[in-house]
């Protein structure tokens, strides 16, 4: 697709809502540190996308996909490399439709993820969310939605 003779991902790029070319992955982060008032981390930071900026240094994990069906095992997010260490405070997975309105996202406490996390090898980690497994993690301790405007969009 094109806009003014740029692609998505440069005209992104240009209105700095992504700064490499993974267009979903970075828009999720874009959303949720403007969502939820977060300092973006430098780009290849290891561990975290983003931190809070009230002095805590609250650390998170910020994942995206594209929403693919209601049925099935349900969306893949990204691997979270080096579980075995804490490296952030929250996992936040956010799941797009095919238009990019958000569909859902979700903030996870490290140790709720942990605890729901599939491992992929023995240094990274994967979580799966389907419509079960999203009302199954919000019956977690600290485990949070984040809003969306009723309509998807946002």
């Amino acid at each position: 697709m094109v806009i003014y003779g740029k692609t998505i991902p440069n005209y992104l790029k240009q209105k700095k809502v992504i700064r490499t070319g993974n267009v979903t992955g970075q828009y999720a982060e874009w959303w949720v540190a403007n969502k939820l008032n977060l300092k973006l981390a430098k780009i290849g930071e290891a561990g975290f996308d983003a931190t809070s900026q009230d002095g805590k240094n609250i650390k998170y994990q910020i994942k995206g996909r594209i929403f693919k069906t209601d049925t099935g095992g349900g969306d893949e997010l990204g691997a979270v490399k080096n579980t075995t260490n804490k490296i952030f405070d929250y996992f936040v997975a956010v799941i797009f439709n095919p238009d990019f309105t958000v569909k859902v996202a979700i903030k996870i406490p490290y140790e709720v993820y942990i605890r729901h996390a599939l491992k992929k090898d023995k240094n990274s980690t994967r979580l799966i969310l389907n419509k079960t497994r999203i009302e199954k993690l919000l019956e977690e301790e600290g485990v949070k939605l984040i809003s969306v405007k009723k309509n998807g969009s946002d």
